[in-house]
């Protein structure tokens, strides 16, 4: 958090341990239970287990508490399940001073530290779900009180919970009043949608929401088109958010949104292809860890519970989102969109627009853009096929032209150095064309270690660098014969008997290919780099790749004004070329791949947000045992072929989920407040 340590977050979780299946007056059953309550600052909530005793542990950065409950389950007649349980805790005892009750926790000995306790059994738990999930009453609610008196030791304040079903509840659409609001007129007309060109527009869209999981993160854009008032400007759409987020002054560096608890329910109206969406989407802290946030559930402001449609005309979904809990705070619209064509600047597998719906009230804020980048690898094995139709994915060469001026300007014609390159050879093309450009594509990717040039005399961290090719000609991603549902990287399924498009054969006739890739170095003196997106073109000639590289910038919102070179709000006047070492002679000449930074001046335009990329070059030296390990597995890999195709689809089948009685709570804000707390997996016996 900047300025200082993060805030401490208040945690919680619920767990049944048991239930008596004999009905009591058939009115009620018996339950037990756990309740873990911590203070951390790391975000990790407490862990749970069968405890037999209340527990109380104070260590560095937590403080965490197991209260064991017994009680009884009921239904009552207005829509509601309620859990109403007494509980017993170990609890920290207050100094005698009534204005400084916890002076003792500001002198204690931190090795050894035991803080007074005091045992209660006066603690009563009552815990609200509703019976039906919809959008405005998906919340569960509960409330901890200390029955005790005002005066008694072990007295505290009213706790207040709020937390959601979970994704065992059956959830009901039925807010299309609300969302036709939002909506109106269609498509509606946000930053993004443009000419509609590019996004997916199939009829598959719950096939491809089922690929999002709770851990995949939205990266939210920087405000850099905001022109208006600061407090405007720098405000994280509707979310309420907490100091280390106003830190960033609109720039949203490290702050991300998790999409969780995705509903998709197509039409059932014949011949039509919509579809009815529900989600939420959890605003995240830099300080936090995003994957832990993920997993909670709780409601407050830092959610936006969502629900809408998609219509494959617009290739819009659309939703009415609501801030935390109820109707009244339903004054967001969510349009999100799947990308089916990319570029230097358009990295996203899918985009979304959070923007307030006029006349419906909330905080006025500039529209909130995020969006969830796609790692190469992922275009063939993760979002190649979708419901079991293919993705059709293209790429768009915005930086060819750029990159060829690049590349002319570097290689003036030497006779000598035309006959040298006629003794060598570097990787090409050579075979079958679709394999071919997907094996050319492997060859061109690298993941070694890297070093400066020349190599530097006193010690130093050797980076990471992974250069993962994108798209190459008119491939995209990677084809994958062989496997059912295979691609062959256009968005086809493979056939080897069909002949090559017209754009492979234009990719065989031309001398230079048109690719796209990514660089990522890691390392500690890498960590604020962020990735190049990387467009230009490769001489299978010489093995040199010239490359346009663009950039995000995270910086205060009132900077992006004094950079006028931006295109969509990234920096993309980075040249770059890389040496590839020959395929032939390889054991006679020194086998290592350059990375050469040709642009002259990396930190005058934007100051401490330039990339500062080793000043000359990378070598990475491990280049030629990459490619004796691909030879490799190549060989391998095509050999086995026949063996792999009878397991089918059963190599991505799911394992069965588990069935049970539990669920967990999730306490997210302070004593006295809005509190978070998981909804149930419901159980038969639950009813």
């Amino acid at each position: 958090m900047a300025g200082g340590l993060a805030a401490p977050l208040p945690l919680a979780t619920f767990m049944l341990t048991h239930v008596d299946v004999a009905l009591r007056g058939k009115t009620a059953l018996n339950v037990s239970g756990v309740l873990g309550v911590a203070v951390s600052r790391n975000g990790t909530a407490p862990e749970m287990g069968p405890y037999v005793s209340p527990e109380l542990k104070v260590w560095p950065g937590s403080t965490e508490m197991k209260i064991l409950f017994e009680g009884v389950y009921t239904e009552t007649g207005d829509g509601e399940s309620v859990l109403c349980l007494v509980g017993e805790a170990v609890l920290p005892r207050r100094g005698k001073d009534a204005a400084n009750p916890w002076d003792w926790a500001k002198n204690t000995d931190r090795n050894n530290f035991q803080p007074p306790i005091t045992h209660d059994k006066n603690i009563l738990l009552v815990l609200r779900y509703p019976t039906t999930l919809t959008l405005t009453t998906r919340a569960v609610r509960g409330e901890l009180t200390s029955t005790n008196g005002k005066s008694d030791a072990g007295y505290f304040g009213a706790v207040t919970l709020l937390s959601q079903l979970g994704a065992y509840s059956n959830y009901k659409f039925g807010s299309e009043e609300l969302v036709s609001t939002a909506c109106s007129p269609q498509p509606y007309r946000d930053d993004i949608l443009g000419d509609g060109r590019g996004i997916y527009r199939g009829g598959s869209l719950c096939g491809i929401l089922d690929l999002f999981t709770s851990e995949d993160v939205f990266a939210v854009v920087p405000n850099w088109k905001c022109n208006s008032s600061d407090a405007l400007c720098r405000r994280l759409g509707p979310f309420e958010t907490d100091k280390s987020v106003d830190a960033t002054d609109g720039g949203f560096k490290d702050v991300s949104i998790v999409m969780q608890d995705i509903r998709c329910e197509p039409s059932t109206v014949p011949g039509e292809r919509s579809a009815k969406v529900s989600a939420v989407f959890r605003a995240v802290a830099p300080w936090e860890h995003r994957y832990t946030a993920a997993k909670r559930s709780g409601l407050s402001g830092m959610t936006l519970a969502a629900e809408g449609v998609w219509r494959p005309s617009t290739g819009q979904l659309c939703m009415v989102g609501c801030l935390g809990v109820g109707k009244k705070a339903c004054h967001s619209r969510v349009c999100l969109y799947v990308q089916t064509t990319f570029s230097a600047t358009r990295r996203g597998i899918a985009v979304g627009q959070i923007t307030r719906i006029d006349g419906k009230g909330g905080v006025a804020h500039s529209p909130l853009t995020f969006k969830r980048a796609v790692h190469p690898s992922e275009l063939w094995n993760r979002f190649g096929v979708s419901g079991g139709a293919p993705m059709s994915m293209a790429y768009d060469y915005t930086k060819a032209k750029q990159a060829g001026e690049f590349l002319t300007r570097s290689e003036p014609f030497n006779f000598g150095t035309a006959i040298a390159k006629s003794l060598l050879s570097y990787p090409r093309l050579a075979g079958d064309l679709t394999r071919d450009l997907s094996s050319l594509a492997d060859e061109l990717t690298l993941h070694v270690p890297a070093v400066p040039d020349p190599f530097p005399r006193e010690r130093f961290e050797r980076p990471f660098l992974q250069l993962e090719v994108l798209s190459l000609g008119p491939l995209v991603g990677r084809n994958s014969p062989g496997f059912p549902g295979g691609t062959d990287g256009l968005g086809k399924e493979s056939n080897p008997k069909e002949s090559p498009s017209s754009e492979m054969q234009a990719a065989r006739a031309t001398t230079l290919l048109n690719v796209s890739a990514e660089l990522t170095l890691s390392g500690s003196p890498y960590l604020n780099v962020s990735a190049l997106f990387l467009e230009g073109v490769y001489n299978p000639v010489d093995g040199r790749m010239y490359l346009i590289g663009c950039r995000s910038i995270y910086a205060p919102w009132r900077a992006f004004s004094a950079m006028g070179a931006l295109e969509d709000g990234m920096d993309c006047s980075i040249e770059m070329r890389v040496d590839y070492p020959p395929t032939t002679a390889q054991w006679l000449i020194n086998p290592t791949a350059k990375f050469v930074n040709t642009s002259l001046d990396f930190y005058s335009a934007f100051g401490d947000v330039a990339i500062p990329l080793l000043a000359v070059a990378l070598a990475a030296a491990v280049y030629v045992q990459q490619r004796w390990n691909y030879k490799i597995i190549s060989r391998t890999v095509k050999t086995q072929q026949k063996k792999l195709q009878h397991l089918g689809s059963r190599v991505y089948e799911r394992l069965p989920s588990m069935s049970s009685g539990n669920f967990e709570a999730e306490l997210v804000s302070g004593v006295n407040e809005a509190v978070g707390l998981v909804g149930p997996r419901r159980d038969a016996s639950l009813g």
